[in-house]
């Protein structure tokens, strides 16, 4: 496996920060719901956020296999190409 180099990618601690809309966002929702009498109304919020966690988090499944798709082609293409050098250098 000499042929292979190992990245490292590491996370910092602001890679999983929200933004000020995000902030904003969960702000106006907490407001929303203390200012809220009615269980048919809580119900409703609560469908919506299930809603939209799972919409964001289908969004988030995807875009890792789109990534994962483009570095696994990258590493072969990569691969190929100094199988291809060392072809012709030996």
């Amino acid at each position: 496996m000499s042929g292979f180099d190992l990245t490292a990618a590491p996370f910092a601690v602001e890679d999983f920060q929200g933004t000020v809309e995000d902030k904003f966002f969960v702000a106006k929702l907490k407001q929303g719901i203390e200012n809220t009498e009615s269980k048919q109304e809580l119900k409703q919020i609560a469908c919506t956020l299930a809603e939209l966690a799972t919409q964001r988090q289908s969004l988030i499944r995807g875009l890792c296999r789109r990534l994962a798709k483009f570095e696994s082609e990258l590493i072969s293409r990569s691969y190929e190409d100094k199988l291809k050098a060392a072809h012709k250098d030996g």
